[in-house]
């Protein structure tokens, strides 16, 4: 029996996040979904959170002008991540239009030194063509700077006002890095040529004549390295070899020493690190969990956000000098239900081909024949971390057992792992799948009877795929955002994500058969297993024909399955009523068919 008050407390907590720091004032600013959904806040000067501005949506990022007078923030429409550009002033109470073609997609690209002006990238000329363009606030003039027949985002613009850095990717995970000159459109590569690599972080010191970037140039996983504009294509690496990827980088203001997460099977650390003698010190008294969004507040203060499986999400600051940890916002208190969560313990269970594939295992019932349940992130190169989901904590809570893999194709084990499921390797993930499922009733006293799975986006396809790859295996099963078919979810993603995905799933020219050949769709007469699907009608990453096809294959075959469409979403549940009712459907359902 489902207690719908506490399944709905689980779900509804409230998190801060995405934590950054106006120029000049200072003030500690960060997402929260206070409200509902994810709206700009401030602390002031007594420490209090407090609104900054009241968009009309899911506010998806914002920045801070130079000056810290004004910030632009992304907003999109009922999740269909076409982001605008909206300019809020007079300390939140004043918000303007700015940049707004609603057909269009747009990344903000920064804010030039004066704050005079701002670059953006957009789709306007063509669907897979991203131009950048520079906006003039004072009379409103756009012009296109740059024509790039592909992705492209800008990152930053360099302290003399003639130059941005433009971010091109070149696969769904490796970029480069180049450094535009406004006037003449001539490009200058800022890393290593004709190297497969991920660049991330690029952070540079005051002069903007050097700096530092995260990358895995000639190397399993991501490390610091350091560059000079006198010669942008030679790095030089800061950081020793370790196992894991580093994932976020920081530098002070004064370029004497930064920050870096690192990223330790799906847990963070925090490395502080001295740029003049090297010397290197880890933060301590961290929550065994995520650290993201580094911002510096002076040189010897910085603030973050902090999640864990335990704590949805705050904000915490650190101070050098005093070496004080101190939380600072309280959102994600829940002293009524937070007792009842657990933390996860980090396994590796051995797949078929005898590769070791590491997950988290969440359980608090000891003893036999236990239902259990799968969760199959994103990506494919996402990576399920130490963080807090509500429907698996709630299945906890009732006393069943919760694994959330990181199958082959997962981000944070190197760069050999990432490929070990591109293109006809495609179902090795599947069987990494079947072989947990076989594994659970072995190492946990499982019911293999008893076992659901469920995943998003690609979790969802490899959910899709495990149901009709391997019916027999699978009591029951949700997809979320799933793709059927990669064949007709190619021709119908946007251009320049198809583009991005060839070195991952293959192409339309080449791999179309296979693509059918394995595709859940076709195979849909296989499942054995009541299916619930679930996606948002303005999703522009994988189509909603995705789950539409499916849901209407396995109708006209008579197979169990219910289908539910959120109206004012995307690829991504944002509003907090609508998460509410997804997961509280996922886990009812869940209960249902692994209980009876």
């Amino acid at each position: 029996m489902v207690n719908e008050q506490q399944l709905e407390a689980f779900l509804s907590v409230k998190s801060a996040y995405q934590t950054k720091v106006m120029p000049k004032s200072n003030t500690i600013t960060f997402l929260s979904n206070e409200t509902g959904m994810s709206q700009i806040w401030r602390l002031n000067e007594e420490g209090e959170a407090v609104r900054y501005g009241e968009l009309h949506d899911v506010v998806r990022n914002y920045y801070h002008s130079p000056n810290g007078d004004c910030t632009i923030a992304e907003v999109d429409t009922d999740g269909n991540e076409k982001n605008q550009l909206y300019l809020i002033e007079e300390n939140g109470n004043k918000i303007t239009p700015l940049v707004v073609e609603p057909k269009y997609f747009h990344e903000f690209g920064g804010w030039s030194p004066d704050g005079q002006k701002i670059s953006f990238s957009s789709n306007r000329r063509h669907p897979g063509f991203f131009d950048v363009f520079i906006m003039d606030l004072a009379t409103g003039e756009i012009n296109t700077v740059f024509e790039n027949d592909g992705n492209c985002t800008p990152l930053s613009w360099l302290s003399d006002g003639e130059h941005i850095l433009l971010e091109f990717p070149t696969t769904n995970i490796d970029s480069e890095i180049y450094k535009l000159n406004i006037a003449s459109g001539d490009l200058v590569r800022i890393g290593v040529e004709n190297k497969d690599a991920r660049y991330k972080s690029l952070a540079l010191k005051p002069g903007h004549e050097e700096g530092f970037v995260l990358t895995d140039i000639d190397a399993e996983t991501m490390y610091v390295a350091y560059f000079s504009m006198d010669k942008p294509n030679e790095l030089i690496k800061v950081t020793h070899d370790v196992k894991w990827d580093m994932e976020e980088l920081k530098l002070s203001p004064n370029g004497e020493k930064f920050l870096y997460t690192l990223n330790e099977a799906g847990f963070s650390r925090l490395i502080l690190c001295d740029t003049v003698s090297s010397e290197v010190k880890e933060i301590p008294g961290l929550l065994r969990g995520v650290v993201s969004s580094l911002a510096w507040v002076s040189d010897d203060e910085f603030v973050f956000a902090m999640k864990s499986p335990k704590c949805p999400g705050d904000i915490w600051k650190y101070n050098l000098n005093s070496e004080q940890l101190k939380r600072i916002t309280f959102f994600s208190e829940n002293p009524e239900i937070e007792h009842l969560w657990v933390d996860p313990e980090t396994r590796i269970f051995t797949s078929f081909d005898g590769r070791g594939i590491p997950y988290l295992y969440y359980g608090k019932v000891e003893g036999s024949n236990k239902p259990a349940v799968i969760y199959v992130h994103g990506g494919p190169e996402n990576q399920t971390k130490g963080e807090y989901y509500g429907g698996i904590q709630y299945l906890v809570s009732q006393g069943f057992a919760v694994v959330t893999p990181n199958i082959r194709g997962s981000n944070g084990y190197g760069r050999t792992y990432i490929k070990l499921d591109d293109r006809r390797k495609r179902m090795d993930a599947v069987r990494d799948l079947a072989a947990l499922n076989k594994h659970l009733a072995e190492a946990h006293q499982v019911d293999p009877k008893r076992i659901g799975i469920y995943g998003i986006s690609y979790g969802g396809y490899m959910t899709l795929s495990s149901i009709t790859h391997f019916p027999e295996l699978w009591k029951v099963a949700v997809d979320l955002v799933g793709m059927s078919n990669l064949r007709t979810f190619l021709e119908k993603t946007g251009p320049w994500r198809r583009k991005l995905r060839s070195s991952e799933y293959g192409t339309l020219e080449e791999d179309t058969t296979y693509f059918d050949e394995i595709a859940p769709l076709n195979l849909a007469e296989n499942v054995q297993t009541p299916l619930l699907v679930f996606h948002g009608q303005n999703d522009s990453r994988v189509p909603i024909n995705e789950s539409e096809q499916m849901v209407n294959k396995l109708k006209e075959l008579g197979k169990e399955v219910e289908y539910i469409v959120f109206p004012n979403e995307g690829h991504v549940t944002h509003k907090v009523e609508n998460k509410v009712r997804e997961y509280s459907e996922l886990v009812k359902f869940m209960i249902h068919h692994l209980t009876k």
